[in-house]
């Protein structure tokens, strides 16, 4: 997964889940699993290798190759 890809998935689903706490509940439980399911995600998202442009004109590379 590349670094724009994994900025732009973490910032939607900031967005998305902090909007959904704020405005579509207001349950403090619901808020809370919210709250640990955005940590959760982020958390596995920022542990996932970065793919560097090195490694994707191999990658890339590698896949012209089989064809």
């Amino acid at each position: 997964m590349s670094l724009k890809i994994k900025i732009w998935t973490l910032a939607l689903l900031w967005i998305s889940i902090v909007c959904t706490a704020v405005l579509a509940t207001d349950s403090l439980i619901i808020r809370i699993i919210l709250a640990a399911v955005l940590l959760g995600v982020t958390i596995h998202i920022v542990l996932i290798k970065t793919l560097r442009d090195t490694d994707a004109l191999t990658l890339n590379k590698t896949t012209k190759n089989k064809n």
